[in-house]
Formats: structure tokens, C-alpha cells, sequence
């Protein structure tokens, strides 16, 4: 097989080993193999992928803060050194509104969603624009500015939930939930 496509499903692979939460640390030896193979093929996406790797490895580890630098740089290189990696811009970008989230670092978690979802909207990726509003609309909310994370909500759009459960449809759900506990409407919380 092709060693640059080894590299980087190996690389996806431990990124999704790592989402159990026990199994980081096997996660971060095969983000090592496809580092490994990523230098010995000098390829910067490859680069940079594997970087990703180990910043997402270290986001379910729990160490969020080290995971956000990590994918900063990442997205750095990426954005720097490779063309047509809108799809994995995408992946970094999620994780490090994740990463910012938990931290409880709402104003960069504000200002990076506003960022991400302007480019997402000026490429026409509404997978992105709607994953990045919807999974961080808490800003507005920490901001108590509740009528403004309404309209947010409204702003993108996704497909209907009974056409196919997508990750889109948790983050909106779970938006309108805190929504619904920020104005303590004991009501719209039993329907979320």
C-alpha cells in the first residue's frame, strides 16, 4: 500500500481509539507510527494530520489546554503548507472550540466560532458553519445574552433529524437544552 494513506488512516484510526477515553494512550503510539512515517516522507499535510493526532489524543485525555496548543499549531501548518485540507481544517477547528468550551474560555470561544463560522459560510460548508454554531452557542448564553443565542441557533441549518441522526442534531439539541435551563423552563427541558 501507499504509505501516505497508511499514515493518515492510521493517524484517523487513533484519533477514533482515543474518543473511548481508556485507550489513550495506545491512541498516542499509533499517532507516533504515523508521525514517524509522515517525517520519514517529509509530507506536510502528513505533518501536520499527525499533530492533529496527538492534540485530539490529548483533548480526551483530558488535558485541554495542551490539547489546544497542539491543534493551534496544527492548523497553523496546515493552513500554511497544504491545499485542499478543508475537510481536515474543519476536524482541528471542532476540537479546538471543544477544547475552549471545556476550558470555560468563552470570550476565544466567541471570537474563534464567529471566525471559523464566516469562512465556513464563505465556502459554502454548512457540515462546518452549522457544527461550529451549534456546538458552541453556550457563548452567548455566558454572555446572558439569551435572545442572541436564539437567533444563533436559527442561523444555520442542517438536515431533519428523521432523515438521519447526525452529530449536527446532539449539538442542537443540546443547545436548545441550556437554552431552556439558562431560562429555568422546566417545560422545554422535559422535551430536550
Amino acid at each position: 500500500g501507499d504509505p501516505r494513506r497508511f499514515a493518515y488512516a492510521l493517524c484517523f484510526y487513533a484519533m477514533y481509539l482515543a474518543s473511548s477515553g481508556t485507550r489513550v494512550a495506545a491512541a498516542k503510539k499509533m499517532v507516533a507510527q504515523a508521525r514517524e512515517l509522515a517525517h520519514d516522507l517529509d509530507h506536510p499535510l502528513l505533518l501536520a494530520w499527525t499533530r492533529a493526532g496527538e492534540g485530539i489524543a490529548d483533548f480526551f485525555a483530558g488535558n485541554y489546554v495542551t490539547s489546544l496548543e497542539i491543534l493551534e499549531e496544527a492548523e497553523d501548518q496546515l493552513s500554511e503548507r497544504s491545499v485542499g485540507t478543508s475537510a481536515e481544517l474543519n476536524h482541528i477547528r471542532n476540537f479546538m472550540l471543544f477544547a475552549l468550551r471545556r476550558m470555560g474560555d468563552y470570550d476565544r470561544l466567541r471570537d474563534r466560532q464567529t471566525q471559523y463560522t464566516r469562512d465556513a459560510l464563505r465556502r459554502g460548508d454548512r457540515y462546518a458553519a452549522t457544527s461550529y454554531v451549534w456546538s458552541s452557542n453556550v457563548v452567548f448564553l455566558a454572555a446572558g445574552d439569551v435572545e442572541r443565542a436564539r437567533a444563533d441557533l436559527a442561523s444555520v441549518s442542517w438536515s431533519k433529524p428523521e432523515d438521519g441522526l447526525h452529530l449536527q442534531h446532539w449539538f442542537h439539541v443540546r443547545a436548545q437544552a441550556e437554552v431552556a435551563m439558562y431560562e429555568d423552563d422546566r417545560g422545554e427541558m422535559a422535551v430536550h
